[in-house]
């Protein structure tokens, strides 16, 4: 029997066989192994170096199958891992190191942790010791495991979001487990963030450059705080669920305002606005609850209406040139800049523009239209029922506003 016969060369007791090994991992077969152990015993030459010159393995080869001899007879392994271990080598062509460190890394993935978990333990940044305690808490708590990190001060920030924007690549098919390791590695020992980290694992074809993420351009918004960013991105991958789902499921945002900033961030992508525009605009949707086509198209003329409210008296001078003295090119954003600041409300904004409407369509001279506005914000009631309730004076149609009319 051929499992009788490969053994290896010393004294002692039977050791597991190299051949053998060989064998089973499904590297060579029985018959060459035969020829090579009659080759053995004529030159009495060991086994692996006869195999090693007949071409069938090379010297790593049986580096491995020695260091697997050695850990099965310690009880350190078992057969099934040792012909993965030898197959990794001989078809991987790694050496016996790389080899284990590679198995290592893959039964990590196998551990009943997060996927944030896994791949921080396979990066070696943190161990199961830290992580299974904590993954424990994260169900009883629903809080992210990235974030029970941060807590203990087991990683750092830049080295969670490098993680989750790597499983974000994972999960794109744009980079392999191992290499995301790597990356978290090194972005963990230079403490550097992962465009300098994808740089020196020359994977720069990753950086996205200038194309900018949602959660990133919330945050530069100031709508999602600095904190919510891994959280929400990890909830998104341990979910599988879009990133908008998460934040509008959480309350970080409404569902008004990330229509909004996806918009947004297509407009930003193609060129079309500047960013300090975009984040003006998402500002003014969730502030006046309005779509953004909506608003888009109320600001067109928003700055007649500011001329509007500005001829009937109805802004405070004195406040609007100390806005515009700090804000560029004041006048062809005027409306937009007042409503951030906090001057122009978004009643006063959709009251004025019907009235403007009206005294455009002839409905009403320009001084009832301001007669209107004032009534409708006095009373809190829309245009319509503002005029409803005047009592205009014919006889003194183009006169002063406090001669126009009066409210029933």
């Amino acid at each position: 029997m051929l499992r009788d016969k490969l053994r290896t060369t010393g004294s002692g007791p039977a050791q597991p066989r190299i051949g053998e090994l060989f064998v089973e991992a499904g590297i060579i077969k029985p018959q060459m192994v035969n020829e090579c152990l009659l080759i053995s015993k004529r030159a009495q030459m060991p086994i692996g170096r006869v195999l090693i010159m007949s071409g069938y393995v090379t010297e790593p080869d049986v580096d491995c199958a020695l260091e697997s001899q050695k850990l099965l007879k310690q009880g350190q392994t078992t057969r099934d891992a040792a012909y993965k271990l030898l197959r990794s080598v001989h078809c991987s062509k790694l050496s016996v190191e790389e080899a284990k460190a590679q198995a290592a890394f893959e039964d990590t993935f196998t551990l009943p942790l997060t996927e944030v978990g896994k791949l921080l333990q396979a990066s070696q940044v943190v161990d199961s010791r830290t992580l299974m305690p904590l993954v424990k808490e994260s169900q009883d708590t629903n809080i992210p495991v990235g974030s029970l990190l941060l807590r203990e001060r087991a990683i750092s920030e830049s080295v969670l979001l490098a993680a989750l924007n790597c499983l974000v690549l994972i999960r794109d098919n744009r980079l392999t487990r191992s290499e995301a390791a790597r990356i978290v590695l090194t972005v963990h020992q230079l403490d550097c963030d992962l465009p300098h980290a994808l740089s020196r694992n020359n994977l720069e074809r990753l950086i996205d450059g200038d194309k900018l993420k949602l959660l990133d351009f919330l945050k530069l918004g100031g709508l999602l705080a600095e904190d919510a960013h891994p959280t929400v991105l990890e909830r998104s991958l341990e979910l599988n669920e879009k990133t908008g789902e998460v934040l509008v499921a959480n309350g970080f945002v409404s569902e008004l305002v990330l229509d909004a900033a996806l918009q947004l961030q297509q407009m930003l992508d193609s060129k079309e606005i500047k960013l300090t525009r975009a984040i003006e605009l998402l500002h003014l949707v969730r502030d006046m609850e309005t779509p953004l086509e909506s608003l888009m198209q109320e600001l067109e003329g928003l700055n007649e209406v500011v001329a509007f409210l500005r001829r009937g008296r109805f802004l405070n001078e004195s406040e609007i040139r100390q806005i515009a003295a700090h804000t560029e090119d004041f006048e062809s954003c005027a409306g937009s800049t007042l409503i951030r600041e906090g001057v122009l409300s978004h009643a006063m904004l959709t009251r004025a523009i019907r009235c403007l409407g009206y005294y455009r369509n002839a409905v009403l001279t320009e001084q009832q239209a301001f007669s209107t506005f004032k009534h409708s914000m006095d009373a809190d009631i829309t245009p319509e029922e503002a005029i409803m309730q005047i009592q205009w004076d014919q006889n003194n149609r183009y006169g002063s506003c406090e001669l126009l009319g009066k409210t029933a």
